[in-house]
């Protein structure tokens, strides 16, 4: 089962991680994708998982909490 990252788009956790693992940046997942431009709530996923600023600390905090939500 995949885990919804960008309900409004329809983007998933896998689709991220195999296209950020074909070389793709956050920023042209978005652009390509839509994610984070609808209610804008994947952002606050997105980031501390992917982004530019990610640490381990915060993508251990944002897995954990998705784990819990499966």
């Amino acid at each position: 089962r995949d885990s919804s990252i960008c309900y409004c788009f329809g983007v998933s956790k896998e689709e991220i991680e195999k296209r950020i693992a074909d070389g793709e940046s956050i920023d042209q997942i978005r652009g390509s994708t839509g994610m984070g431009w609808g209610c804008g709530g994947c952002y606050t996923l997105t980031e501390p998982l992917w982004g530019e600023k990610a640490t381990e600390e915060s993508r251990k905090r944002i897995l954990d909490l998705l784990a819990r939500q499966a």
